[in-house]
């Protein structure tokens, strides 16, 4: 017979099997799992423990709807009928089963799970404030929640060590079965899991799939506004009202951001909810980290209000100078503790939050500048853009000498190749300049490398750097020469893109760069920039700048896309056989040119 089959008649050798949950719905079998009290929720079944998370919303105009609700949130009345004690879903018996054979419930030892509990909690709870040390270390805490901060915690560790990603593989395995078998019954719980998620990316881009960032945050936000989120009054009378507010608006930070990187539609609009913005009576303290996630979360808005534009097809007048005002007006409201300069443009002593804000921060001006890419092919990257991208490349060179790329989630490979693209496709008056555009673009590959054995979008990253190389090459040496040995020129461009006014807004540190006619940073663009800006500020010129392409021409144009975003990450350049490694790349003796 075959295995696990039972003939009808046959004794069993097994023990007598306990009533289970599917016989007795009141009946939790914890004797069943090999795990102790401290270690476990109060109950693996759905419905059984406290249940004030579960209510569903209904909005007041929908047919569901009636008088058997006292309100939209409130648990139906006697007359209506009770939730089956399986929830409709996975019977408990097939629960056990499952538990049984992947251990999914079990968490890792003490030890080790209190090490990946301080990783989190040291370098990443800022970006998180929904879940305490309370939550995950006190006794009945939720195994899920513990199973998701350990997988944070893991993601942490530096990714030479050799068991960083098997290990954080396993973990996220056991979140994924844990969340199929409805083994965590309060909701709430479960939706503060799914934004942990996101955190998870092991697949390339390009590659659909059920496992990654995109799906988890959409999978948070069909949850989050079933349990009633987005309508502000479902927040009065809860005791945890800040820590829930907290959550909503990182999940929907998490769609705007998310929406930007893969060039898609916010599943989220602003005028879809009614939630007030976030301000710092919403946080238990206030202090310079939670300030950073206030402004955070306020720059995702800004990035989602792009994602939204560059999808439209409106023209680059109506749509580019709100953007450009919404990011100058965001850094201009920075808390003085957050800001990366000082009055004088100096750089403030590193830190890394910070630094990584304003990342996210040069980086959304890089791709407010290239929303006229998709209207015009005769559109400059403009000085704003290799200001930022060299602005960019300095903070992860600091991030690279402190070791801390380990620290950096996902989103960061897509930030390295906004930055790369500017760098690869300028054409520096020097070699000076030149060798500066190398070492800026040598650092961002470098991070890419590093960040290739954790996340699938750094390999597809990788791979688009490479091509892109490629194609610089390949032009300068069709333009270097004509057939008579005569240079083909320049390519000069006098970029009027970005206004003298808007520059400073974007950057406060240039006014006291171009007053001392260096940026302070030994760094030869940008010492560049601000000498010939403080040259031409009088009659309002904005500084010449080269490119390698023999007419006016967007960097985001080699892409090769009618929207630069749809092929940003385009699965056109990819082969599964092609290699993505950048170490050669990086050497001396590299492709840069």
């Amino acid at each position: 017979p075959r295995q696990g089959v039972r003939k009808r008649g046959t004794p069993s050798l097994r023990r007598p099997r306990k009533t289970s949950l599917a016989d007795s719905p009141n009946t939790v079998l914890r004797n069943e799992l090999p795990y102790t009290l401290s270690e476990t929720s109060p109950s693996i079944l759905p419905g059984i423990g406290n249940n004030g998370n579960n209510a569903a919303y209904i909005a007041e105009h929908s047919v569901l709807q009636d008088g058997d609700y006292v309100g939209p949130t409130d648990t139906p009345t006697p007359g209506l009928p009770a939730a089956s004690p399986e929830g409709g879903g996975i019977t408990g018996r097939v629960k056990l089963s499952v538990l049984r054979a992947t251990d999914a419930h079990q968490l890792p030892k003490p030890a080790l799970r209190q090490a990946l509990f301080d990783a989190f909690f040291t370098n990443l709870s800022y970006c998180f404030p929904i879940v305490s040390r309370a939550d995950v270390e006190s006794p009945g805490s939720s195994v899920l929640l513990q199973q998701a901060v350990c997988l944070a915690g893991c993601l942490m560790r530096h990714p030479s060590l050799p068991d960083s990603f098997p290990r954080a593989q396993a973990i996220y395995e056991k979140i994924k079965i844990l969340i199929c078998v409805n083994f965590e019954p309060n909701m709430l719980t479960v939706l503060k899991v799914l934004s942990f998620l996101a955190l998870w990316s092991p697949n390339p881009s390009h590659v659909v799939s059920l496992d990654g960032p995109w799906h988890a945050t959409g999978s948070a936000i069909r949850l989050a506004i079933q349990m009633g989120m987005h309508k502000d009054s479902t927040y009065a009378d809860k005791s945890d009202r800040k820590c829930r507010r907290r959550l909503w608006w990182l999940i929907f930070a998490s769609d705007c951001v998310l929406a930007l990187i893969y060039g898609r539609l916010p599943a989220l609009k602003r005028n879809d909810f009614d939630v007030s913005p976030l301000s710092e009576e919403d946080l238990d303290v206030v202090d310079m980290q939670s300030r950073h996630f206030i402004a955070d979360i306020s720059l995702a808005r800004i990035m989602g209000e792009l994602a939204h534009k560059i999808s439209c097809n409106s023209t680059p007048a109506q749509e580019q100078a709100p953007i450009a005002e919404l990011l100058s007006g965001w850094v201009k409201e920075l808390q003085p503790e957050l800001n990366l300069y000082d009055e004088n443009g100096d750089r403030r002593a590193h830190y890394f939050p910070v630094a990584e804000l304003h990342i996210q921060y040069f980086g959304a001006v890089i791709l407010s500048q290239a929303m006229s890419s998709k209207f015009s092919k005769q559109w400059a990257c403009s000085t704003a853009c290799l200001i930022a991208a060299n602005c960019m490349a300095e903070l992860y060179e600091e991030i690279l000498y402190r070791e801390e790329v380990c620290l950096l989630i996902t989103m960061h490979s897509f930030w390295c190749l906004t930055a790369a693209i500017p760098l690869i496709y300028y054409k520096p008056e020097n070699k000076e300049m030149e060798a500066q555009r190398k070492e800026s673009l040598g650092v961002l590959c470098s991070v890419i490398e590093q960040l290739n054995h954790r996340f699938g979008i750094a390999k597809t990253v990788a791979r688009k750097v490479k091509i892109l190389q490629a194609e610089r090459q390949n032009i300068l040496e069709q333009r270097t020469t004509a057939p008579g040995g005569q240079d083909v020129g320049e390519g000069s461009i006098d970029l009027q893109a970005t206004s003298a006014h808007q520059l400073a807004a974007l950057f406060p540190q240039l006014q006291a760069w171009a007053a001392r006619r260096e940026s302070g940073h030994h760094n030869a663009i940008l010492d560049a920039m601000a000498q010939t800006r403080a040259e031409n500020e009088a009659p309002g010129v904005e500084p010449t700048v080269q490119w390698i392409s023999e007419a006016p021409f967007s960097a985001f144009d080699a892409l090769g896309a009618p929207g630069f975003m749809d092929d940003f990450l385009g699965a056109g350049y990819l082969d599964d056989g092609m290699d993505f490694e950048l170490r050669d790349m990086v050497s001396a003796g590299s492709i840069y040119m």
